[in-house]
This record gives structure tokens, sequence and C-alpha cells, in this order.
């Protein structure tokens, strides 16, 4: 992309490439960039309910969002640590 104001831009377009494996159990989209700024969705006290409970949000989340929810569960959304 090129514009008159900045250097020449380039531009990654990426398709959803999910796969529900079991469609029984619920599922929580995230839509990462890897910042903080500006990075999460308003969830409300019933959007919570669901979370916790395993249940579809039917939502896209973001960074500070999966941040929040993997704390809430005791890192069970997501744990880094290799011991």
């Amino acid at each position: 992309m090129r514009t008159n104001l900045f250097d020449k831009l380039d531009v990654i377009i990426m398709a959803n490439s999910t796969q529900v494996i079991d469609s029984t159990r619920g599922n929580i989209a995230f839509d990462l960039k890897g910042s903080t700024v500006n990075r999460k969705t308003k969830l409300s006290s019933k959007d919570w309910d669901r979370i916790k409970s395993h249940q579809i949000c039917g939502k896209i989340l973001k960074d500070n969002n999966m941040i929040e929810i993997n704390k809430e569960l005791d890192n069970s959304l997501l744990n880094l640590d290799h011991n």
C-alpha cells in the first residue's frame, strides 16, 4: 500500500483458521495483536458467567481480556510454565 504521506506499508490479511474439535464444549475467540493499548472488549456479567462456566461467549475478545480471564481462571486458560 502506498500513500503520499508515509513510506510504503505492507498489509497482511489473515483468514480465520479456527478448527473446532469438540463442538459440545464452549469456545472463546481472541483477536491477539501483542499490544495492550486499547485491546479490551467490554464484558457484561452475563458474558463473565458464560466464560467461567466454559460456555461460548459470543464476542471476539482482545489481548487484555485474555490476560484478565487467564488470571480469573487461575492460569488454566494459558500456562507457560515449563517445569
